[in-house]
């Protein structure tokens, strides 16, 4: 892998659930890592269902390996959240592949 392609910086987060008063559950997100990315897909769909038109965006970035990345971490890229949906190893431990999905305004 090429440091010149890992042209953008994401963040990815880690989700823990901490007990509140009364017993609520609340989510709270801390930065797990920031890494350097490779995008190399980005693309956005509609559709239509029960509830009206969905946009889904997706975006798949390649970075270095990451053994420790999970479906219930979440990344964001340009001021953008977006969930894990697929995560693939390119190689013997060479680089990690993400797809990543964003619901909602699929505008930039």
């Amino acid at each position: 892998m090429r440091a010149g392609k890992l042209d953008r910086t994401i963040v990815i987060e880690r989700r823990t659930d901490d007990v509140g008063d009364g017993g609520k559950v609340e989510a709270i997100w801390t930065q797990h890592a920031t890494r350097r990315a490779e995008v190399l897909e980005d693309t956005a769909s509609a559709s239509a269902d029960g509830a009206g038109e969905v946009t889904r965006a997706t975006l798949r970035l390649r970075l270095r390996f990451m053994s420790d990345l999970a479906f219930d971490d979440r990344v964001f890229l340009d001021g953008v959240s977006y969930e894990i949906a697929a995560i693939a190893e390119i190689g013997r431990r060479k680089a990690t592949e993400i797809e990543l999905v964003r619901i909602g305004d699929a505008r930039p």
